[in-house]
């Protein structure tokens, strides 16, 4: 049986074929329109007891002491998923409305956003991060240069991570 996602899709190509135009033609316009969109993850593995301590130890080192800028773009706000607040740097507090979870997130100035939590099944601590763009190169590189900005901010240097990341 064929999902319907793909009889869609189908129906689509089809469409902007007789229209002299193609799916890839529509999905540049769309970029141009909304902008480019790139999201990373990262999977810090710990293992063992020294492990998770030091999962536990990030979650709270970042609450304690949370980056004002990463990659030389300011933070904006912060989502404490554990504490359900959301602060913003205007000094402005609100609640999230969602479950307690030990989860921090930070959006930057740019629109761009990084995530912290540790895995609920494995021992490591995943980091996602998302940035929008003008063009597809530049999405990946602010994606790339946030992602080292945080790794730099943790105190986790490049090879540690080619080691850790999974």
């Amino acid at each position: 049986m064929v999902p319907d996602s793909a009889l869609l899709i189908a129906e689509a190509a089809a469409y902007y074929k007789g229209q002299g135009s193609s799916l890839h033609k529509q999905l540049q316009k769309l970029y141009k329109t909304v902008g480019y969109y790139k999201e990373s993850l990262r999977s810090l593995t710990f293992t063992g007891k020294a492990g998770a301590e030091r999962i536990d130890s990030i979650l709270r080192n970042l609450r304690a002491i949370p980056p004002k800028e990463l990659g030389g773009v300011a933070i904006t706000s912060i989502e404490d998923y554990q504490s359900g607040i959301i602060k913003e740097v205007t000094g402005e507090e609100r609640r999230t409305d969602l479950p307690s979870s030990n989860v921090l997130k930070f959006w930057l100035a740019d629109g761009s956003w990084c995530c912290v939590r540790p895995s609920g099944t494995e021992p490591k601590c995943k980091i996602y991060m998302g940035v929008t763009s003008e063009s597809g190169l530049e999405a990946i590189e602010k994606c790339e240069k946030l992602e080292e900005a945080i790794m730099a901010f943790l105190g986790i240097e490049k090879l540690q991570t080619y080691i850790h990341l999974i």
